[in-house]
């Protein structure tokens, strides 16, 4: 007989923690944005990122356009001139660097696959699909750092 009291209050329980409304999503904070079903990130400042950026022949040049904090910056690929690709990107923390064209994610165009950008070099990456790495720095910096990088 206790036992079915027990199973009854803590039904009871249940019933009025759900109908008060506890438990639900609440909206995410002020100036954060929701990326995904349940999950929320804090955007980083994207307008340091705002400049070009080559590699040390300047065959490869990137130039991004820093819009603002919350906001996308607008990228252009150029190899040898020709520009490759258009995009929205944006550069996380972890250096990752999504590529983006409203809400569907953009591929790099063959035979790049990959690109980063690290912090403590202050220079962006990109991989192709043959094992090449390029270091993309602005301007002036000293390449004797990023070439350190490659080992």
């Amino acid at each position: 007989m206790k036992r079915r009291y027990w199973i009854g209050g803590v039904l009871l329980v249940m019933m009025l923690w759900g109908m008060m409304g506890c438990g639900r999503t609440e909206a995410p904070p002020a100036g954060q944005m929701v990326d995904g079903p349940g999950m929320m990130y804090t955007p980083e400042d994207q307008s340091p990122f705002a400049g070009t950026w080559q590699n040390a022949d300047e065959s490869i040049v990137l130039e991004i356009e820093g819009i603002g904090q919350f906001e996308a910056s607008r990228m252009n690929l150029t190899v040898d001139g020709v520009v490759k690709l258009t995009s929205d990107m944006w550069v996380y923390k972890t250096g990752y660097v999504k590529l983006t064209e409203g809400y569907n994610d953009v591929l790099l165009p063959e035979p790049f696959q990959l690109l980063e950008f690290f912090h403590s070099l202050d220079a962006f990456c990109l991989y192709t699909t043959e094992g090449e790495t390029f270091m993309l720095a602005r301007p002036g910096v000293e390449s004797q750092r990023i070439l350190s990088f490659r080992h």
